[in-house]
């Protein structure tokens, strides 16, 4: 390196130095912004709801703000005492507002089930990060393996091309049914009776989700439970199949050792385990 006397030749060895300092500001300034970048990447509050909430105005909003949790919002959620309760805790506190409304219980539990599960899948992201260690087992390395999902493509999301799509009939024998989506109140009954049997759950959903039955309005559980068992079959699979929000049974990763795709089944209950 060329050296300066800077007594003999103070105006050289100045512009030396301002030459150093610009180097160095635009470096740091390139390092602060590729920083910044990177934070709003990863943290960006505000997701994009698969499904919609529909305002009693009629307008239909998509945008909601989340966030991170923090150590008394594990704290909290390590003392609820079931599944049904540990989900209605992360929603009451990842999720800030939606639309321009803060976020109350009674909005979480009108929105439709899949939004409520995207949503507790981006206060994860939010908390933890975008990927999600797992052990699965492969057939090829016949060995469980450490894999990684990417929470972003990983994890199949099915939006509704219509929010009217929430409403729907179905062809049933001699006649025709009503249904609408689930919304966050029939999740709520699901989840809490997890030890119920298939067709108790298939009661609940459809008696929460069938609004009308051959001309005549659905008022009562006893009315889902007169309808044939390939009735019952038929609706259920129908409602199930456009549920909007992440296709947790359809969640994959990559084998590290053989390249080959897993499938890894997800729920909304075994993301956030205290």
């Amino acid at each position: 390196m060329k050296t300066i006397n800077a007594e003999s030749n103070p105006a050289q060895a100045q512009q030396m130095l301002s030459d150093v300092m610009s180097i160095v500001n635009e470096t740091s300034q390139e390092i602060q912004e590729e920083v910044e970048l990177e934070i709003k990447d990863s943290l960006d509050p505000i997701v994009t709801l698969p499904g919609g909430y529909v305002k009693f105005s009629g307008e239909v909003v998509t945008s909601v703000e989340v966030r991170e949790l923090n150590g008394r919002d594990e704290e909290a959620l390590a003392k609820t005492t079931s599944t049904e309760k540990l989900v209605n805790e992360v929603l009451i506190r990842g999720t800030v507002s939606i639309g321009s409304e803060k976020a109350t219980e009674e909005i979480l539990n009108n929105l439709l089930s899949g939004d409520r599960d995207y949503l507790m899948l981006k206060i994860f992201q939010a908390t933890f990060g975008p990927t999600l260690e797992v052990s699965p087992y492969c057939s090829t390395c016949a060995e469980a393996v450490t894999a990684e999902i990417n929470l972003e493509t990983g994890v199949p999301v099915r939006k509704l091309d219509s929010p009217h799509d929430r409403k729907f009939s179905v062809a049933i024998s001699r006649g025709e049914a009503k249904c609408e989506l689930p919304t966050g109140h029939t999740q709520r009954l699901l989840i809490g009776a997890a030890g119920k049997s298939v067709s108790e759950l298939s009661t609940i959903l459809l008696s929460n989700t069938v609004t009308q039955v051959r001309g005549v309005d659905v008022i009562a559980p006893s009315q889902v439970l007169e309808l044939s068992i390939r009735d019952r079959r038929k609706l259920g699979d129908e409602i199930l199949s456009r549920v909007p929000g992440p296709q947790f049974q359809d969640t994959t990763c990559t084998c590290p050792g053989c390249g080959g795709t897993l499938e890894v089944p997800l729920s909304i209950a075994n993301l956030f385990r205290f």
